[in-house]
């Protein structure tokens, strides 16, 4: 199973570490992301403990109305599933509770100042990516027009020229030899090379 540890995550989006810093190298293994709202007022049925916690302005301002007892249960409750981290938008800044809360559970909190849709649009992207189903098989990739075109045959048939050509004519390269194939929903492939052909 494909992992990413929470330290990539804050290097690749320029987090801010608020607590936690000893346990950066917690594994996330859902690639999609979650707002745990629901989870907050105690419903707890359907909780994806796994994937990675946003806590956008609605979230932080609903726990802000509870008295200091309400939001310890209520935080509580979340972080007792121990998620591979939590992540708050906004830049917001009165969060000391949850600072507290995830310093002693061991959960790394940190924090980006884009708004939380876009930013959950960006993780959602960057963790299916990194985290979709691939195979390494032998071939030519080429971009036709935008269209991943992968080229397959015996060694010596003629796979590289035919690229050649093609990249000639103003098509983009993308693998050679070795192509990768990741698998990002039921009808889309992502043609890729691996780190040693790049």
């Amino acid at each position: 199973m494909k992992t990413v540890t929470v330290q990539k995550l804050k290097e690749a989006f320029h987090l801010e570490v608020l607590a936690a810093d000893s346990h950066m190298d917690r594994v996330i293994t859902r690639p999609r992301t979650h707002r745990p709202g629901l989870e907050f007022v105690g419903y707890f049925d359907f909780f994806p403990m796994n994937r990675v916690q946003v806590l956008g302005r609605k979230e932080i301002n609903y726990l802000l109305t509870l008295t200091v007892e309400e939001r310890k249960l209520h935080i509580g409750n979340v972080v007792k599933y121990h998620p591979p981290c939590f992540i708050v938008t906004s830049g917001q800044q009165e969060i000391p509770y949850l600072i507290l809360f995830c310093e002693q559970e061991g959960i790394p909190l940190l924090r980006t100042t884009e708004t939380t849709t876009e930013f959950i649009a960006k993780l959602d992207s960057y963790l299916i990516k990194a985290l979709a189903p691939e195979i390494s098989i032998h071939g030519v990739c080429v971009n036709v027009s935008g269209i991943g075109v992968l080229l397959r045959g015996k060694s010596g048939i003629g796979k590289s020229e035919t690229a050649h050509t093609l990249i000639r004519r103003g098509h983009r390269f993308v693998a050679d030899d070795i192509v990768v194939l990741k698998k990002l929903g039921p009808a889309t492939l992502l043609g890729t090379h691996n780190e040693t052909t790049r």
